[in-house]
């Protein structure tokens, strides 16, 4: 992995759960709905498997990153 996509890596996980947290803290709504929508957002195909949904919604920006790696490269 290159060193820009490295950055483009931290900067895509650090985003999206951000943007996970702004909206669960804002509303009352389910948290796997919360990650579907921010998901589409970002332009992620299909939807999340369990384990990177697991990853997203544990907050952990190391498992979100292992589990967005293959976005970037």
């Amino acid at each position: 992995m290159t060193e820009q996509q490295k950055l483009a890596l931290s900067d895509l996980t650090y985003k999206i759960l951000e943007r996970i947290a702004i909206k669960l803290d804002c509303n009352q709504r389910p948290e796997y709905t919360v990650l579907r929508e921010t998901w589409r957002e970002y332009g992620l195909p299909g939807k999340p498997t369990d384990t990177q949904a697991d990853a997203l919604l544990s907050g952990n920006e190391r498992l979100a990153a292992a589990e967005l790696r293959q976005y970037v490269e």
